[in-house]
């Protein structure tokens, strides 16, 4: 008996959602990057374990935010919910997609949305994950239809050429737009910008700044609302960054 090889699953961009709120602008980039690549576009459609978990409780009741409402839910109405925000999802995929000639598919998994489905990811270029609040939402929606053109980033350094290559690719989309990029580095102490290479590599970036990681936290909670979007590679992932990402309003894009 001969083995036979695993079969390879060729590099994609993804974009994961958990709800209907995902903007049309963060749709349309991940397009526009899957289209400028040459690759395939996966949506992902992630339903929340714990919400199925707690309506398989007896009497369990979902309250409305705004009215104060309560009605009571089940598994049934659960899975019924997400299989029409998929079916939306996959609408408006498809809609972008197909206008740039861009192959495409839709899928779901269950899981926690602030768990970072890598696993279940393997072998994207990109995954862009944007799992923020109702009212995160509405204010990186609100956020977005502003007439501005000064688009902010936040970049944990991901060490390496291929790192920044992948990102220059993030950056073509915002042509035409001043780009601000706050670089986080893993060092305590951070290199002057002038006697750093990056500064050469980043053409689109009209303006760089050089802060540690231990700022980490300040900068997310003092720049949150502002940010267009926030990126990592996944080679350097660290465990403590799930829960520092958990409020975020804007997408976050993981590279490789």
């Amino acid at each position: 008996m001969v083995d036979l090889p695993a079969p390879v699953r060729l590099k994609r961009v993804i974009i994961t959602v958990d709800s209907d709120n995902l903007p049309e602008s963060t749709i349309e980039y991940a397009v526009t990057i899957a289209a400028r690549l040459k690759r395939p576009l996966e949506g992902v459609f992630i339903e929340d374990i714990d919400l199925l978990n707690s309506a398989a409780l007896p009497f369990t009741r979902e309250i409305c935010l705004t009215t104060g409402l309560t009605r009571e839910i089940d598994i049934h109405s659960v899975l019924s919910t997400y299989q029409a925000r998929m079916l939306r999802f996959r609408q408006r995929l498809a809609q972008r997609a197909e206008q740039r000639s861009v192959p495409w598919t839709v899928s779901s998994i269950r899981g926690r949305c602030r768990d970072y489905q890598f696993d279940s990811l393997e072998g994207a270029d990109f995954c862009i994950y944007f799992h923020a609040s109702e009212t995160g939402q509405r204010l990186h929606r609100q956020h977005q239809q502003m007439a501005r053109t000064v688009k902010q980033l936040l970049v944990l350094d991901g060490g390496d050429d291929n790192f920044y290559q992948a990102l220059n690719t993030l950056l073509l989309p915002l042509e035409g737009n001043q780009v601000h990029l706050v670089l986080v580095h893993a060092d305590v102490s951070v290199a002057a910008p002038e006697s750093h290479s990056i500064s050469r590599q980043l053409s689109a970036v009209t303006r760089l700044e050089h802060r540690p990681y231990s700022e980490l936290k300040d900068l997310l909670q003092r720049m949150g609302e502002q940010l267009d979007f926030v990126v990592v590679s996944r080679r350097q992932w660290r465990s403590e960054l799930a829960p520092l990402l958990a409020r975020l309003n804007c997408p976050l894009i993981v590279i490789g």
